[in-house]
């Protein structure tokens, strides 16, 4: 029975070795790889995004202002930040080291809150009592360009990942590339004799955030030679000329 006993405590005694030893290697050869297996995805990136952090110009700095104390008795707020939290990270991770992050709690009546609000971040009220809860992203470069998310919203998830993108694209490329926009359609908007004055399309106005959009006459010969993307939408009467 004692030999039964010492043999168990054994086993058991290598079997805690096993496992600290599998952790150690696991942990030096799997660092840096992730599973995501969520339904949805929620913590892979698209390809648009991994493009856009591989190609980056410029270092780009996001600072996470989240008010912990404040948000201490919001779990569902809380829970949406580590979402984020993670997002950042991946972003840090795929950038190859142009894509820094800071995570900053601003307390009240601090030098962190006082920036918070020069950015131009949001203070939520979350009670009677005045206190707010900041949830926000202010981003720069190296170019002092600025780029504000004033509050993340649980509700507006499904974005996250677009507008993080979309605010690391502009400071990482500040110079815009130039769009060729042919079509024979109104997108830009302009002035119309039996509507008045017509408001550009918000697919058009989206892009001119992301590029300098120049609109190309379909009765040209031929395209600008400074074009970095041509995009068509319903080019109709194109010369032969241009269709070559």
């Amino acid at each position: 029975m004692k030999k039964q006993n010492v043999f168990s405590i054994g086993s058991l005694a290598l079997l805690a070795v096993l496992f600290v030893a599998l952790n150690m290697v696991s942990s030096g050869l799997l660092k840096g790889f992730r599973f995501d297996l969520t339904e949805n995805r929620l913590f892979t990136l698209s390809d648009g995004t991994a493009r856009i952090l591989e190609n980056l110009e410029e270092p780009v700095t996001l600072r996470l202002y989240f008010s912990q104390e404040a948000s201490r008795e919001i779990p569902a707020v809380r829970a949406y930040a580590s979402r984020v939290d993670e997002l950042l990270e991946e972003f840090v991770n795929r950038s190859g080291g142009m894509v820094s992050v800071r995570r900053i709690d601003p307390m009240p009546f601090s030098e962190e809150e006082d920036e918070a609000a020069s950015y131009g971040l949001q203070a939520a009220p979350i009670n009677t009592a005045g206190d707010t809860l900041y949830f926000g992203i202010a981003a720069s470069n190296s170019l002092d360009d600025l780029q504000v998310m004033p509050f993340l919203q649980p509700s507006k998830e499904k974005f996250l990942e677009y507008d993080l993108a979309k605010i690391v694209s502009l400071l990482g490329n500040p110079e815009k590339k130039v769009l060729g926009l042919l079509s024979t359609l109104p997108m830009g908007g302009g002035f119309d004799p039996a509507a008045g004055m017509v408001e550009p399309w918000v697919i058009h106005q989206q892009l001119g955030q992301l590029f300098d959009i120049r609109a190309l006459n379909p009765a040209e010969e031929s395209l600008p030679d400074d074009l970095d993307v041509l995009l068509l939408v319903h080019p109709r009467g194109l010369g032969d000329g241009l269709l070559y």
